[in-house]
């Protein structure tokens, strides 16, 4: 029974890999991100059930109490009190369509990490794990090549391919770069190290044709401190010589693009002359800067817990700088800071911002002494490095998503899995002496596991499929307003019933078409018009 539940749940933990891949675009609103956040939390709630029922059959799968697994707790409880005492609870708990990013989404990434961390215990299923996330990242990635996709194609229309953003998809393939370079170094098979290293090449291409600066300034830092861990713990003279060699050489080139920097050639390279060229006095480098100092201005009114989280937005506005709309009125909408740190510091208060740095060091206190006692060896303390360092550069330019979070919480389980010691960590099969007999078994299990069961589908149907029909009909309804708005409004106000938790983002919506009917004299002079406006005027 424990096989077959492991077997259910790597499954399962095996298809969350094609979150970044889900698109629906003609069934819900923000078709990137909402169904995205759908599939990943059905995914993980029926794989924690599983894991919980697996727990109580055999000890063995039972969450390891390491510090980082500890930080991690203290850091979703934080986020928790968080969104208590911020001024938004719903926004905080629920999120918004666009970004789904609220505490029961994130909580999810949590519960992932331990599920992970927990059932993936040898190298072989850690390998095969990254092999599968690397073969999708290269479909994601080759949606990014706009060249490529048909012109109407949603991808298309708003850059990104299947991520819907540039940046979104050149910080995921980033990520995925490191992973193709530590399956290259550890691979035995002449196929998978072809295939990373391609992927590296690949993935370069994808970073350099999205130009975006944020990403590319976290490969430039990754690759160097992986030339300079390299050449420092190197026993081989030669080596350590060619390392210091590559080390002044990425120096050098450093200092003579960003003398050149205002040369056209240097301004052509992709990527390279966005970065070379940032300034924080014009463009959108000033509105970013705007928005770091709105959400320190913000921090100091909430110091401890934030504005709460997903709750820039309102810090924004309230500390809004009029300086903004001279770039235009794009940037006079924020809800973020396009800093992770200053989002956390903002929204979580300096109990979330250090929580959040806590886990970093926990990554690098634990795998500089699993090092250290020679538990784990100079390959997996340079991926390990490299992929935090660069993960944490770039997003002083940007902020986490989705499919961000996957890789994060993903690589932040395998740290769990290398620095666990060798009497720690488990073979390819549990111990024979702690699984239960079968009579056990079932009368140990079958209760607590139909109680797992009962409650698990009550979170899948009411907090995952009944949000969704509610978006689906909130996009219906705007489908049908267009050519009969009677029929609209009927639907509209059955969709506002469905479920509760994004009937802000509902209201919205339908405030927005109703004014946008207010141009149309004929529809202003009918009943069903001043209906529908007295309607989502009491609503809002």
């Amino acid at each position: 029974m424990a096989n077959k539940l492991i077997w259910v749940i790597k499954f399962l933990v095996y298809s969350s890999f094609l979150m970044p891949l889900i698109l629906m675009g003609d069934t819900f609103i923000f078709p990137f991100v909402f169904p995205k956040a759908i599939y990943f939390r059905i995914l993980v709630e029926l794989a924690f059930g599983l894991y919980l029922i697996l727990c109580l059959i055999d000890k063995n799968y039972r969450p390891k109490k390491t510090p980082l697994f500890i930080v991690l707790g203290a850091f979703f409880v934080i986020l928790f009190l968080s969104t208590i005492f911020g001024v938004d609870f719903q926004r905080s708990m629920w999120g918004n369509y666009e970004r789904m990013s609220g505490w029961f989404t994130l909580i999810h990434f949590g519960i992932y990490f331990v599920i992970v961390a927990n059932i993936f215990c040898t190298w072989p299923e850690w390998r095969n794990l990254l092999r599968w996330s690397l073969l999708i990242s290269i479909i994601v990635g080759i949606t990014g090549f706009n060249f490529l996709l048909p012109d109407n194609s949603i991808m298309k229309i708003g850059g990104g391919g299947t991520l819907g953003n540039q940046i979104y998809i050149a910080n995921f393939v980033l990520f995925h770069i490191f992973i193709a370079w530590y399956l290259f170094r550890k691979e035995e098979n002449k196929f998978w190290r072809f295939f990373a290293a391609g992927y590296g090449i690949l993935g370069v291409a994808i970073m350099m044709y999205n130009g975006k600066r944020g990403p590319f300034i976290g490969l430039v830092i990754g690759g160097f401190i992986a030339v300079a861990l390299y050449s420092f713990f190197t026993k081989i003279k030669k080596w350590r010589t060619i390392g210091l060699g590559l080390i002044g050489a990425i120096i050098i080139l450093s200092g003579l693009i960003f003398i050149f920097r205002q040369s056209s050639f240097v301004q052509k390279i992709p990527a390279v002359g966005s970065v070379a060229n940032v300034s924080f006095s014009s463009g959108t480098g000033e509105t970013r800067l705007i928005a770091w100092k709105i959400a320190y201005e913000a921090w100091k009114e909430r110091p401890l817990f934030g504005w709460g989280v997903e709750n820039f937005y309102y810090a924004f506005n309230k500390y809004y700088n009029p300086k903004s709309l001279e770039h235009g009125y794009y940037e006079t909408w924020f809800d973020r800071s396009h800093n992770i740190f200053l989002d956390y510091l903002s929204t979580s208060g300096i109990l979330g911002l250090l929580a959040y740095v806590a886990i970093f060091i926990a990554v690098f206190w634990q795998i500089g002494a699993g090092f250290y006692k020679k538990l784990i060896d100079l390959d997996s303390l340079v991926f390990v490095s490299i992929f935090f360092l660069a993960y944490g550069v770039q997003n002083f330019f940007v902020f986490d998503h989705l499919s961000s979070y996957l890789i994060f919480f993903l690589m932040l389980a395998f740290v769990h899995f290398v620095i666990l010691s060798p009497d720690v960590r488990r073979g390819e099969a549990p111990l024979e002496s702690t699984i239960p007999k079968m009579s056990k078994i079932n009368k140990l299990s079958f209760a607590p596991a139909f109680i797992i069961s009962v409650i698990i589908l009550f979170f899948i149907y009411h907090f995952n499929i009944q949000p969704a029909w509610a978006n689906n009909q909130d996009l219906e309804t705007q489908k049908i307003m267009q050519t009969n708005f009677a029929a609209g409004f009927a639907t509209m106000k059955s969709s506002l019933l469905i479920n509760p938790y994004h009937l802000t983002d509902m209201r919205n919506d339908f405030s927005r078409v109703i004014v946008s009917y207010a141009q149309n004299a004929e529809a202003l002079k009918s009943e069903i018009y001043q209906q529908s406006a007295d309607f989502i005027i009491e609503e809002l």
